[in-house]
């Protein structure tokens, strides 16, 4: 039983002699699959921000790449509309510069273009209809928001923390 004590002391205090920092920070999984990475990633910063709802809680990288994420995710299962309100319009005003900071340029647009449309407040027929057509050009749009924002956020890595 002493050995076994001593031998769980040393474990723990050898890193400390031999100076090793040791941490018991959770690290991001770089080097697995996109689809772990993705969950992974976002899952951590829903957690940090409360789900989107407190903002300051993330970075300017993290912020992009939860936006980008989240865009994706609302869209693709009930369109722009969606977007704007699961998000209460709170994240309108980074997702262009969001989607040029991945690269994903015709996402941008479309963005501007149902921004611009939320905006104008119209009758809610005309502004479903407007932004339906947004919609469509999303899902035919080739730009990849999965893969470009995990580009993003491995060449920024140094910024997603835990």
């Amino acid at each position: 039983m002493r050995l076994i004590s001593k031998l769980k002391h040393t474990i723990f205090i050898l890193p400390i002699l031999l100076g090793v920092q040791c941490s018991t920070h959770k690290i991001y999984h770089w080097d697995t699959d996109d689809d772990f990475l993705r969950d992974e990633i976002f899952d951590n910063l829903c957690k940090k921000s409360n789900y989107g709802t407190n903002r300051d809680a993330l970075n300017d990288y993290e912020k992009v790449v939860w936006v980008v994420l989240k865009l994706e995710m609302e869209v693709n299962n009930g369109g722009f509309d969606q977007f704007f309100f699961n998000t209460d319009d709170r994240w309108n005003d980074i997702l262009v510069s969001s989607m040029k900071a991945i690269k994903a340029w015709n996402v941008a647009e479309l963005c501007e273009k149902a921004i611009a449309i939320e905006a104008k407040h119209l009758d809610l027929d005309e502004q479903l209809e407007l932004l339906n057509e947004c919609d469509n050009a999303f899902y035919d749009s080739t730009d990849n928001l999965t893969a470009l924002s995990l580009q993003y956020a491995k060449e920024n890595k140094k910024h997603f923390k835990y």
